[in-house]
């Protein structure tokens, strides 16, 4: 799908959020030991405060007001994205004390990589498209040059065995997919 220039640096967020899963995902199937969980578990601690706060925030606070001066404020989309921000937080703190009092991690791994899985897809097939048919140029136009400049550094991809990735740079072509 064909996204505009302005939202790729959320939509790299995405790109890395869903390797995370794949990774995750391959880990759980192959029956990693419980070192290699307990491992990944904390990388997406570190993954949700480095990568996926920031993240809600620049949606939160950069795109849904300008969206929401063209959409209604109880927008069943604006609704959904933001309860299911909450949801994320829920499933990494459920992960963190699943991993601190020793317990399965194989069901909150799966929670998680369920549930990011399902978030992405809808903020990239449902909601971002919605964004650009209502945004002005200008609209995008600024909230690019915000997203830009509060690009991350690398972040450690949750089973990715310690790969790092930065987020893409101005120019920077998205996956053909997401």
């Amino acid at each position: 799908m064909k996204r505009n220039k302005n939202l790729h640096p959320l939509s790299w967020e995405h790109h890395h959020t869903l390797t995370s899963v794949v990774l995750t995902r391959r880990h759980i199937k192959n029956c990693a030991p419980r070192a290699r969980l307990v491992q990944i578990a904390r990388e997406f601690a570190a993954f949700h405060r480095e990568a996926l706060l920031p993240h809600f925030r620049h949606e939160e606070e950069w795109l849904l007001p300008r969206y929401l001066r063209h959409a209604s404020a109880g927008d069943a989309a604006v609704t959904r994205l933001l309860r299911e921000h909450v949801t994320l937080h829920r499933l990494v703190y459920d992960l963190t004390l699943a991993e601190r009092n020793s317990a399965d991690l194989v069901a909150p791994l799966t929670a998680l990589t369920d549930a990011l899985e399902a978030h992405v897809r809808f903020e990239e097939r449902e909601m971002f498209p919605m964004i650009e048919a209502v945004l002005t140029a200008d609209e995008l136009s600024s909230l690019g040059e915000e997203l830009l400049r509060s690009v991350s550094d690398a972040v450690v991809i949750p089973g990715g065995d310690g790969c790092r990735v930065k987020a893409a740079s101005e120019n920077a072509p998205l996956p053909d997919s997401l």
